[in-house]
């Protein structure tokens, strides 16, 4: 029986496999493979996890990018409310501008100057013709007419471009066309103010 006990310890070794024969031998350089496998998998696990779980730097460029905009588009929102106030503001100014300006003695004095000057040519339309008909009843009376009727002529063209520079004036309103001067009565009329 010692002799198949023997035989038995000189067997089983050979039956034994040959890492259970270097593990026997050198426990040590497993201990350290062991331990390099298992961090090495520790460190590619943490890394994989860290690439999962992290934003690319394209998602990060995108948050900043989104979080610029979002920032831009709250201090467009802040200056439109204040323009929008400030409009209501002039809108308000506005109106009540053109309530003063309606109600401005300046539009009533364009229009007393501008009522004087039509008058005015009314005046000297009316003293040119009564001249015209006194000189055709006076001997030699046509050349007196003729030394007056320039100068009253020059005085009526005077009046109109008063009345023209007066219809320009801006006092609020809207222009409107009025004719300035009355038309003739007749063609003789025309041609001798002329």
């Amino acid at each position: 029986m010692a002799y198949d006990r023997n035989i038995r310890e000189e067997q089983e070794p050979q039956d034994e496999g040959f890492f259970s024969r270097l593990f026997n031998k050198d426990k040590t350089l497993y201990t350290i493979v062991i331990v390099a496998l298992s961090v090495t998998i520790s460190i590619t696990l943490s890394t994989i996890t860290t690439l999962i779980l992290t934003p690319n730097s394209d998602q990060m460029l995108s948050q900043q990018a989104f979080d610029q905009s979002l920032e831009r588009m709250t201090e467009i929102e802040i200056f439109l409310d204040e323009q929008i106030e400030l409009s209501e503001k002039l809108d308000n100014n506005y109106e009540a501008l053109q309530t003063h300006l309606r109600h401005s003695s300046s539009k009533a004095l364009k229009n007393i100057l501008l009522d004087q000057e039509q008058n005015f040519q009314a005046f000297l339309t009316v003293f040119q013709a009564a001249m015209r008909d006194l000189a055709l009843e006076l001997p030699d009376g046509l050349d007196w007419y003729n030394d007056y009727s320039t100068q009253m002529t020059r005085a009526l063209n005077h009046s109109i471009q008063r009345a023209e520079v007066l219809s320009m004036l801006r006092v609020g309103e809207v222009e409107e066309k009025t004719p300035i001067v009355e038309d003739f009565d007749s063609e003789e009329d025309e041609q001798l103010i002329q």
